[in-house]
């Protein structure tokens, strides 16, 4: 090998290592991007699913409470938080503000 071709080699090589470490700088660019992203993503799937779980609890509620459209407010009393329970001025004052506030509507 001539002393040029040894210099035109040398010279390849430093040019390649050059592009190398460019390409490797913007590869861990991308990868903290990407890391970022993916924190991001867990954060959200982890607010979805309590959203979802709050969504549902809700939906179970709403038609629990669909379900007694058609009961009179002497029904109400065989509902889960009356049945069997001694009827208490506690709890005829609790019957009493539900029953006013049902009327509002």
């Amino acid at each position: 090998m001539t002393s040029k071709e040894l210099l035109d080699a040398k010279t390849e090589l430093n040019r390649t290592d050059y592009e190398l470490k460019h390409v490797s700088t913007t590869l861990n660019g991308t990868l903290s991007k990407l890391q970022e992203t993916e924190v991001k993503l867990n954060k959200t799937e982890c607010e979805v699913q309590t959203l979802s779980a709050s969504l549902n609890h809700t939906r179970s509620q709403l038609e629990e409470a669909r379900g007694l459209e058609t009961v009179s407010r002497w029904d109400v009393l065989l509902t889960t938080p009356y049945l069997n329970k001694i009827f208490s001025r506690k709890l005829y004052d609790q019957l009493n503000n539900s029953w006013n506030m049902l009327e509002k509507f």
